[in-house]
């Protein structure tokens, strides 16, 4: 067993590398419901089946899940079978009485009072825990059905194929748009025609249900002369974190970079249904008020999809100028490290920003201001400091 809590520790070292090469967005568990056992409630022979978990006494997240959700677990006799349907690993069955066993010589099985099998493991550290039900029971049905709703909580409407950008010998045309458990991607093809210099083109912003999010570009925007296939990413975090449920809008405005100049589109409207769009109320500790602008502490959690620590914060432009916002001072109990947060935003807009930290951070304790540009003047935001453990 123990080799299921290094595997799934592994998925998430090797998620966070992959977040910090592309500049980087949960989640939720989704726990049994009402179990209806074929077999006697205190038995454990038989096949079990992955029905959700908590790592480190949190819920697991969406990435846990994906990687789960396969898991059953077998017992007959003095023999157990654990792992992916048709890949399990045999381990050795020890029964302790009615309600209470063991795998190999640390994992720990409980019957719990519903029914359902509890799977407990503790190594370096760290804790797992399984939950597992009676194939074919309804909480095996509860469960598959939560998680295939969260995986498609933000599928991307259908946009049609537009021409966001076509001058100076650059045309940019969005074709389409896919999402998975992490992000929601843009695709998008750049025709570069121009006979030398160098092409980026980026998303200067992403603004969804009317909320800014932050987004990437791949290889930074820069493309290659001639017809190239590109993508823009928005993290699926950023939209928990502004409370968003259901896409009703989506905007952008591009920014193309050519010949040692800036050139911006301007909003265009993607995609909307009409919709009025439902979002967090972004109560918080407000770090900064006044008719111009306003910055709000959401809140600390671990990341959804990644299991990495995050701050999010919330900032409003209430001028009628672009404004600009970036983390200025950070500091942790334990020296953490983070990845930076940088936002503009256009007049009157909203915005919710991150604060990531790498992977192995684990702070009680954190400090942080805001340095803001507003309308050629900078400002500093007060220090704030908050336990977060």
């Amino acid at each position: 067993m123990k080799k299921v809590l290094v595997l799934l520790l592994a998925l998430t070292m090797t998620l966070s590398l992959a977040a910090c090469g592309s500049s980087s967005e949960s989640s939720e568990n989704s726990s049994a419901q009402e179990n209806t056992p074929s077999e006697p409630e205190a038995s454990f022979e038989g096949k079990w089946v992955f029905v959700g978990g908590e790592m480190d006494g949190e819920p697991m997240t969406l990435t846990y899940l994906s990687y789960c959700k396969d898991y059953v677990l077998s017992i007959d006799g003095d023999r157990a079978e654990l792992g992916p349907a048709g890949q399990e690993n045999v381990y050795t069955f020890t029964k302790d009485d009615d309600k209470n066993a063991k795998i190999s010589s640390n994992d720990i099985l409980t019957i719990l009072d519903d029914g359902t099998l509890q799977l407990v493991e503790e190594s370096d550290g760290k804790s797992m825990m399984l939950l597992f039900a009676r194939e074919g029971s309804d909480a095996v049905k509860a469960f598959e059905e939560a998680y295939l709703a969260e995986v498609h909580k933000y599928d991307p409407p259908t946009v049609e194929e537009k021409v966001v950008y076509d001058n100076n010998d650059i045309k940019v045309t969005l074709t389409g748009m896919d999402s998975d458990q992490y992000s929601i991607t843009f695709n998008v093809t750049v025709e570069n025609n121009r006979t030398s210099g160098d092409v980026s083109v980026t998303p200067m912003y992403v603004v969804i249900n009317g909320i800014q999010m932050q987004s990437y570009a791949e290889n930074e925007g820069f493309v290659d002369q001639g017809i190239n296939e590109t993508k823009w990413t928005v993290y699926r975090n950023s939209l928990e974190a502004a409370g968003i449920n259901e896409i009703v809008s989506i905007e952008t405005d591009v920014n193309v970079y050519y010949s040692n100049r800036s050139e911006q589109t301007g909003l265009l409207e993607l995609y909307s249904n009409g919709k009025q769009p439902q979002t967090s109320a972004f109560d918080g500790t407000v770090l900064y008020e006044t008719d111009k602008a306003k910055v709000v502490y959401l809140g600390y959690k671990k990341n959804g999809i990644l299991g990495t620590p995050e701050v999010y914060y919330y900032v409003e432009n209430n001028t009628a100028s672009y404004m600009s916002i970036q983390d200025n001072y950070f500091k942790t109990d334990t020296d953490d490290s983070i990845w930076g947060s940088y936002i503009n935003l256009n007049p009157g807009s909203r915005a919710v920003g991150v604060l990531r930290f790498y992977y192995s951070a684990d702070p009680a304790e954190i400090s942080m201001d805001f340095m803001m540009y507003i309308e050629g003047n900078y400002i500093t935001t007060e220090r704030f400091t908050t336990t977060v453990r």
